[in-house]
């Protein structure tokens, strides 16, 4: 039983673990754009630049059956919960 509930959790910590990298990717695309030295290139290129930063405005999240968002907060979230349930449901079997 303790196998089955230790690779639950680490399902769950995956999952949220790769959308926590997802949300990290895209504001360093962010980022790397407004870095770049638009203003010495062309208008073709800061036309691209202005899209790019348009789109990376509003993160990308990976929802959990539109429940949560997958990322480590959630996962911290997710933790306390089972332990909080858990605790309840020792206490009351007493």
């Amino acid at each position: 039983m303790y196998v089955f509930l230790f690779v639950c959790i680490l399902h769950q910590f995956l999952n949220n673990y790769f959308g926590e990298i997802i949300i990290y990717w895209q504001v360093r695309v962010s980022d790397a754009t407004y870095e770049t030295p638009w203003y010495l290139r062309n208008a073709t290129f800061r036309r691209s630049i202005q899209i790019i930063t348009a789109r990376t405005r509003t993160p990308i999240m990976m929802n959990g059956l539109k429940m949560y968002i997958l990322c480590l907060h959630s996962f911290i979230e997710f933790m306390k919960r089972i332990f909080s349930y858990y605790t309840v449901l020792k206490n009351v079997s007493k």
